[in-house]
């Protein structure tokens, strides 16, 4: 399995202190700091559902840049092999209602992004590749809810 190619390290140096107040804001529409969040990211979470057998959460890593902003409301992500038990892919299928987390870890801030996704198959040098395209339906950021240290 690929899986633990993709996942960063990161090292807690501190507990984690959730806090008592924070901020929640909703849009519409990708912000500039939204974008910043996204386009800096290396790790997101994805939830999908299948009508029979639930909700799978899976987590989806790579270099910077690979969660890409394509418009004021659409995302994509190129889908790389992880435990090849396709659970992500088969539920967007059959249920394309999917929500992503996107942690900020320097900021503390989370981003939720709630959408409809699809499956696009791209064949190059022989190869085929996944992309997921995701258009979006509410954008929730949540700023100051968590605070730790960690050393990457």
């Amino acid at each position: 399995a690929n899986c633990p190619k993709y996942i960063h390290d990161r090292k807690l140096v501190d507990e984690i202190n959730f806090q008592d107040s924070f901020k929640l804001y909703h849009y519409s529409k990708f912000n500039k700091e939204c974008k910043t969040i996204i386009e800096n990211t290396d790790t997101f979470f994805l939830s999908s559902c299948h009508n029979e057998r639930g909700v799978d959460v899976s987590h989806k890593g790579g270099q910077k840049g690979f969660l890409r902003v394509t418009s004021s409301n659409n995302l994509e992500f190129d889908d790389y092999p992880g435990n090849n038990m396709y659970n992500s892919l088969g539920n967007i299928y059959t249920n394309p209602n999917v929500n992503i987390i996107v942690v900020d870890f320097k900021e503390n801030k989370i981003l939720h992004i709630s959408g409809e996704a699809s499956t696009v198959i791209q064949e190059q040098n022989e190869k085929k590749k996944i992309k997921v395209k995701i258009t979006t339906t509410n954008i929730k950021l949540e700023k100051n809810s968590f605070s730790l240290k960690y050393d990457k």
